[in-house]
């Protein structure tokens, strides 16, 4: 499943779970967002605190706007930098891919039907928008791709930035989740998605996803 925060992702990921675990199929469901590894948090703070002590990259000069992308010294100097940016971004989507794909492999080789809130496709807008939604990160791009499996189904649930906001309050503002939205859109073809009003009830689209899903089982 992909789509904006309260697009209705889990919820869908849930129900398709708790659809196919009712007709024999053991399914696990796994949640994988970009820079969720502990790890990574650990490799930045230090580095982190060592910006912080740089002359001129202080909090007040990161984007004042966001209100969840957290202003600190280290995005004030990939801002400043191209290069800083890739090498971060680089080691962002090589640990999000391998984490992604060590989890998928898992439950498959489990005999489990894996179910994906949020996949690669969300990485890959999240990427966008945080460091620079102008640029494609075209090799970090293809290092997802080797690196994390290839859905047999995949679902966009799109919907407007206030409904998002309506739904799920995580801290952006609308004009930054319209932002997003039109990544998404943007994004969409490239991932071969199948795109799905995230407006409409929701037993309805619990039924569309079970239908298509289960014409795909093996």
């Amino acid at each position: 499943m992909a789509g904006i925060d309260g697009s209705g992702k889990s919820l869908q990921s849930r129900a398709l779970a708790d659809t196919l675990g009712r007709l024999g199929h053991p399914t696990a469901v796994i949640w994988a967002p970009l820079a969720n590894e502990a790890w990574l948090d650990r490799l930045a703070r230090p580095v982190k605190r060592a910006f912080a002590l740089v002359p001129g990259l202080d909090r007040k000069q990161a984007d004042p706007g966001r209100r969840q992308a957290a202003a600190n010294p280290g995005r004030v100097l990939r801002h400043r930098s191209r290069s800083l940016t890739s090498v971060w971004v680089t080691i962002v989507a090589a640990a999000n891919a391998w984490s992604f794909g060590r989890d998928v492999l898992r439950h498959s080789w489990a005999g489990r039907v894996v179910v994906a809130d949020r996949y690669h496709f969300d990485s890959t807008v999240r990427r966008r928008f945080l460091y620079g939604e102008g640029r494609h990160f075209r090799l970090q791009r293809l290092l997802v791709a080797a690196l994390s499996p290839t859905p047999r189904c995949a679902f966009f649930l799109d919907v407007d930035a206030l409904t998002s906001l309506a739904r799920k309050d995580d801290g952006w503002s609308s004009e930054e989740l319209a932002v997003q939205v039109r990544l998404y859109r943007e994004e969409r073809d490239r991932f071969g998605a199948e795109r799905l009003d995230g407006e409409r009830p929701p037993i309805e689209l619990c039924s569309r996803i079970a239908a298509r899903v289960w014409h795909e089982m093996p």
